[in-house]
């Protein structure tokens, strides 16, 4: 068999639900020179059964499993999908977004001319539903209007997608994750996504974009490629609902570490006080927002930065401002039933 072009990875963990309009979106592609490879990340709801159909109806569709059909996560998922990949170039989707028609075709052009680039993303539109086997294609779709000027800000310099993804504050919102197209070469070198124990929360994908960034030139497409979920059981919004600002903050802090290691021989002198000053920056951010049961893991990991007793002292004055905002409204509320009496 003729290796593809193109090999699209997409995790799948209990995603019947969403799978079958994933899977379509990639092989209704205008550009057809593909496989799809899905790796079923021990998923218990039908979504292996799922796969074998399509697979059945379209052979460029393939279904990868962990040793003993075991749930690795979607690091590990991924890394299988780069391992058994044929392709030249590697695309990554997830199991509950998809991609507009001519989203490979048109950033195939790109890449095939401008061969300095290895790495190409853009922007998604918004898919607002709690019903996941909702189509995403029946219902409105929006954009966030601050990604507007975001292809001028990655497309400014060689250098500009490095600086925005690594020094700015909030990395986490510059590539849409249905979006990135990658040359196969920059894997080649055992490059993987960093999962457990290293990464512990869900920023796996944020720290490629970024290790990416350093080793090659990267273009950013202003038009929207894709289609991103935003739904109740999404993976995201489930981090948001269960885990607090300081587990937030403890896997930044492991982004950023991780991102020191890989690329210990590329990172600017310069950079790495403005990486530590970044991370002072966010802990004083986050004390407002620090649950009291969570601040002794705030105070350990905001002492490694110095910051420790600020954290403290912000805190404190949240706290006051608190209760003295509730006397306030108790107040009101005592004077509102003395008045109408």
């Amino acid at each position: 068999m003729n290796s593809p072009r193109v090999s699209v990875v997409t995790p799948a963990f209990n995603a019947s639900a969403t799978l079958r309009e994933t899977v379509n979106s990639v092989l209704m592609q205008t550009y057809g020179d593909l496989e799809c490879l899905v790796i079923d990340d021990g998923s218990t709801d039908g979504t292996n059964e799922l796969v074998k159909q399509l697979a059945a109806q379209d052979a460029r569709v393939r279904l990868l499993v962990h040793q003993r059909h075991g749930n690795q996560g979607t690091a590990q998922s991924r890394n299988l999908g780069l391992r058994c990949a044929r392709g030249e170039f590697i695309a990554f989707l997830d199991a509950d977004d998809a991609w507009l028609p001519d989203k490979l075709e048109r950033q195939l052009e790109i890449m095939d001319l401008r061969p300095e680039v290895g790495f190409v993303f853009g922007d998604v539109y918004l898919s607002v539903n709690s019903d996941r086997s909702y189509p995403m294609s029946a219902q409105p779709l929006s954009r966030d209007s601050f990604r507007e000027s975001m292809a001028t800000m990655f497309n400014a310099d060689i250098r500009a997608p490095a600086r925005i993804l690594n020094l700015q504050l909030a990395p986490s919102t510059f590539v849409p994750s249905p979006t990135p197209l990658v040359r196969q070469s920059l894997f080649a070198n055992g490059l993987e996504f960093v999962g457990p124990p290293h990464l512990n929360t869900m920023y796996e994908d944020f720290l490629m974009w970024r290790v990416l960034s350093m080793r090659t030139q990267v273009f950013c497409m202003q038009e929207p490629l894709a289609i991103y979920r935003v739904h109740y059981d999404s993976f995201t919004n489930q981090f948001k609902l269960h885990h607090s600002i300081v587990d937030h903050l403890s896997g930044i802090e492991e982004i950023e570490l991780c991102f020191l290691e890989q690329c210990q021989d590329v990172i600017p002198d310069e950079w790495r006080p403005i990486l530590w000053e970044n991370q002072k920056t966010r802990l004083l951010g986050g004390a407002h927002h620090t649950p009291w049961r969570q601040l002794p893991r705030m105070l350990k990991l905001a002492h490694r930065y110095g910051v420790a007793s600020d954290v403290l002292l912000r805190r404190i004055r949240k706290s006051v401002f608190d209760l003295r905002y509730w006397q306030h409204q108790k107040r009101k509320q005592l004077l509102g039933k003395t008045g109408s009496r």
